[in-house]
């Protein structure tokens, strides 16, 4: 198995590694979602009209709502036009560099800055586009209810795997994505910027089809949290979630992201004036016919920031664009895999106990009340004509030294709490002993959280003074 390590060092926020046992909880944890994701699909495809109603269409998605007793707030079915492995090149991102790529490349208008926080399977050879792993990400959401930009770190797996197809008993090849929010101390909020931290649960699967085409079904349940202008219509809303969609443009973005793969520095840095003839940036020949192509250019000087750009390419060096299927595709066994039981401390950090197959939080109520609304919010994908640059610079924060001052704090108050025990008489009751020393340090312990507290009183009450507070 190959792994790759946390690329911690240039990370804005303050991560240790994790540990053996972290890494293999999250392992199973990706393990049982895949085996809950094909459950899903296996439900929905025999009975689609018992759990869902039909409430939107677009790009060639179908969106529904939840019936009582779905497994999850809200599917997506459709055909994407793309192959299977130009799907999952969008989808996969091994380093934090690779993902501000393919973020921008999918989600043009509506990302904002992202990280890859702790890479714990990679892929490789036998296991192609396998992503194990913990990612965080901002993003706009279009849409009148959600008015101010959401974040999400999550836990990410993908990879493609071949299973016994249930109806034809042949083997079929088929590529997955999961999303699930969870809580990692380290990657805190970011209420300073005015950005929510939103919870999501996805579950996708992809099937190539004779065709040519992809086939996507996606289960999820989304919490946008926060306060939102209107909480009738939210879950309309929440359907427009830039992830959800952006996929439909898999074809273009992963001929984006070869092409933008194939330009040298050198390249990037060439400018043409307004009245020069257009070369092909790959071959730098002069044809009479060229087609504009979105491709990422990265800063020269080594910095984080990146830009969306469209540049002239021949149709000779397009079509050098690959679209070669992995050769080796992992089996996976269904009736012989081993669902490991959910772990209770990661489970309760974690969204996966609200998406299970026997829980729903829709109701008849609900569900009538969203069809009275005709607008929802479109994922603006048609952007091709889009002629401006757009500049990704990232978000200006650090949450390493906030988190290093909090945990000095904490630190030096367990020394102290130490002092203090050994001062004190010796107690003869062993009992006795370990709970005086709880006592204290949980007294220390709270003691650091008031006076935070009061800290942060004090910089609400100047905002409000200074008619700054924003309301979530």
């Amino acid at each position: 198995m190959t792994t790759s390590p946390s690329k911690s060092s240039s990370s804005r926020f303050l991560l240790t590694p994790l540990t053996a046992s972290q890494k293999d909880q999250l392992r199973k944890l990706g393990r049982r979602l895949l085996h809950q994701a094909l459950e899903e699909c296996d439900s929905t495809t025999q009975d689609e009209n018992r759990y869902w109603k039909h409430f939107r269409s677009s790009h060639g998605l179908n969106i529904f709502k939840a019936k009582p007793g779905a497994p999850s707030d809200l599917m997506i079915s459709g055909i994407v036009h793309g192959k299977l492995h130009d799907v999952m090149t969008c989808l996969h991102a091994e380093d934090s560099h690779t993902f501000r790529v393919h973020s921008a490349l999918l989600m043009p208008k509506e990302f904002m800055d992202g990280e890859v926080l702790h890479a714990i399977d990679v892929a490789d050879d036998e296991n192609p586009f396998r992503f194990t792993g913990l990612k965080w990400c901002a993003t706009k959401w279009p849409g009148s209810a959600i008015n101010k930009p959401r974040d999400i770190c999550y836990f990410e797996s993908t990879g493609m795997a071949q299973a016994l197809d249930s109806a034809t008993g042949q083997p079929s090849t088929f590529g997955y994505s999961i999303m699930e929010s969870i809580h990692l101390p380290p990657c805190g909020p970011l209420d300073d910027l005015s950005i929510v931290r939103a919870k999501v649960s996805i579950r996708r699967i992809f099937r190539e089809l004779p065709i040519g085409c992809t086939l996507v079904m996606t289960h999820c349940t989304i919490d946008p949290c926060g306060s939102l202008s209107s909480s009738s219509v939210w879950r309309t809303d929440v359907s427009a979630m830039p992830q959800l969609l952006a996929i439909t443009r898999a074809t273009d973005v992963a001929q984006s992201i070869w092409l933008t793969q194939q330009l040298h520095p050198s390249m990037e840095k060439r400018k043409m004036s307004f009245l020069a003839h257009a070369v092909c940036a790959l071959c730098r020949r002069d044809y009479s016919k060229m087609e504009k192509k979105r491709v990422i250019e990265s800063n020269p000087d080594g910095g984080s920031w990146i830009r969306a750009t469209k540049r002239h390419f021949c149709t000779t060096c397009l079509i050098r664009s690959p679209s070669k299927p992995p050769r080796v595709v992992p089996r996976l066994q269904l009736d012989d895999i081993d669902i490991p039981q959910a772990d209770p401390a990661l489970t309760s950090l974690t969204m996966s106990r609200l998406s299970s197959l026997h829980l729903s939080e829709y109701s008849v109520e609900t569900s009538s009340v969203s069809d009275r609304f005709a607008s929802v919010p479109m994922l603006d994908l048609d952007n091709d004509d889009d002629e401006a640059d757009s500049v990704y610079s990232g978000l200006e924060f650090d949450l390493r030294s906030t988190c290093q001052s909090h945990l000095d704090i904490l630190e030096e108050s367990y020394e102290e709490v130490e002092e203090a025990r050994a001062m004190t008489p010796r107690v003869n009751n062993e009992n006795g002993e370990s709970l005086s020393a709880q006592l204290s340090h949980l007294t220390a312990r709270m003691d650091d959280t008031l006076m935070l507290l009061r800290h942060n009183k004090t910089q609400i009450d100047y905002y409000r003074s200074r008619d700054r507070v924003e309301y979530l």
